[in-house]
């Protein structure tokens, strides 16, 4: 009997050890869970504003990066792209390849169906640009009466 209250009382310290090792380990990996996390929501928005180069269709763009991510909107058209591997710059498409944009530098290009659209990056960059198609801004046009009475 002596014998059995013995191996008992091992069998609970052993378990024990073993137990109180393993808690670290689940409190540590809890962390680097919890820190993965916030990262994850801290990602950077990156925000492109982009019109035509002279010669082509008048033409805005607008591109949010986050991530692996773009959304895209080009006079109106808006498009939710994911990144693929290019050997310059970066470039994005949809899944089933009909709308590619690439960046490189202060140019980009979007193909929609197979039509290219070339753009060089203006101003300061605003997630409301590119909602209309032709959208002008006139920013020191005189022509205009800015009396407003």
């Amino acid at each position: 009997m002596k014998k059995l209250m013995v191996i008992s009382a091992m069998l609970l310290t052993v378990s024990g050890f073993a137990n109180s090792n393993a808690m670290p380990r689940t409190q540590k990996m809890m962390k680097i869970e919890k820190t993965q996390e916030h990262v994850h929501v801290m990602e950077d928005e990156i925000i492109y504003n982009f019109h035509s180069v002279k010669g082509e269709a008048h033409s805005h763009l607008l591109v949010i990066l986050k991530g692996d991510h773009a959304f895209v909107r080009v006079d109106g058209m808006e498009y939710n792209l994911e990144k693929i591997v290019s050997a310059s710059g970066e470039m994005f498409t949809n899944d089933d390849k009909t709308v590619v944009l690439g960046i490189k530098g202060t140019d980009s290009f979007i193909e929609i169906n197979g039509k290219v659209a070339n753009y060089f990056q203006v101003g300061r960059a605003n997630k409301g640009y590119a909602k209309k198609m032709h959208e002008h801004k006139h920013e020191h046009d005189h022509d205009h009466d800015h009396d407003h009475k």
